[in-house]
């Protein structure tokens, strides 16, 4: 990531190492795309959860008809928003394996010291 000084690298290495700090920073960004009672805490969230219905039960209680064209207009913006935070957080994730490779192979094959993964 060209974009980035090595401070940034640093400090996103760090973020990444931080399992439980990632995941929940996660929750929270895809929270606004599909949010309907799927994400429960201390649990990895599962995009492939079903949030199609949430439209349409919400087009019926408030009296508002959704066209089926709409609906499928919806969901594919959904994923679409959905899949380009998961490449997001898939770069972060990659960004970290290249630096303990990088760190590897500096100390000879041998792992570094492990990244604090509780918060």
């Amino acid at each position: 990531m060209d974009y980035l000084s090595d401070q940034e690298k640093s400090q996103i290495e760090k973020f990444v190492g931080n399992v439980k700090m990632f995941e929940a920073v996660r929750k929270v960004l895809l929270a606004g795309i599909y949010e309907n009672g799927v994400l429960k805490a201390d649990q990895s969230h599962d995009a492939s959860k079903n949030f199609a219905l949430t439209q349409v039960f919400t087009a019926l209680i408030n009296g508002h008809p959704i066209s089926d064209e709409d609906i499928g207009q919806n969901i594919r913006a959904q994923a679409a928003g959905i899949r380009l935070i998961e490449t997001g957080f898939k770069k972060l994730s990659d960004l970290k394996e290249v630096a303990d490779a990088e760190t590897e192979a500096k100390n000879g094959g041998k792992k570094g010291k492990e990244p604090n993964r509780a918060l």
